[in-house]
């Protein structure tokens, strides 16, 4: 995209703000959970992968896990997956007390890291928006 356009310029800063923040609420959101949920272990019972037409895309894939909450058997999607799974692995999960239905592989790691390029996109969406304003500030400080 060139820059030099009005509309490039208006665009990008707003894009990489509304990227950041939509970083910043999903990694808060699942910083949250890891906080508040309980950890159980669960197996894998099925793992569906969805192959990407793209070959620069990875390919997507939807988890089932089976856990047991209060002596109930639960066989539920888990979400915010990373990595692979593979079908029969034992692995760590959480779940809403409220709610044992919920259940995320979410980590205390890949919220941080969610909030962190949050606040980077946002950073760099303000800085590239703000950047026109400050140099003509800068200039008129300079020519006082």
């Amino acid at each position: 995209m060139n820059m030099d356009n009005p509309i490039a310029k208006i665009l990008v800063p707003i894009v990489l703000l509304a990227g950041g923040i939509l970083f910043l609420v999903l990694g808060t959101k699942s910083l949250s959970e890891v906080n508040s949920f309980n950890e159980v272990s669960a197996v894998v019972s099925r793992v569906e992968i969805e192959r990407s037409a793209d070959p620069d895309e990875s390919d997507s894939q939807t988890v089932h896990v089976k856990y047991k909450v209060d002596g109930k058997e639960y066989n539920e999607i888990l979400q915010f997956t990373s990595g692979n799974y593979t079908e029969g692995e034992t692995v760590s999960i959480l779940y809403d007390p409220a709610n044992p239905e919920y259940v995320t592989g979410a980590t205390m790691t890949s919220s941080v890291i969610f909030i962190v390029v949050g606040a980077v996109l946002a950073l760099i969406g303000l800085g590239i928006g703000l950047s026109p304003f400050i140099f003509v500030l800068l200039a008129k400080r300079q020519s006082m």
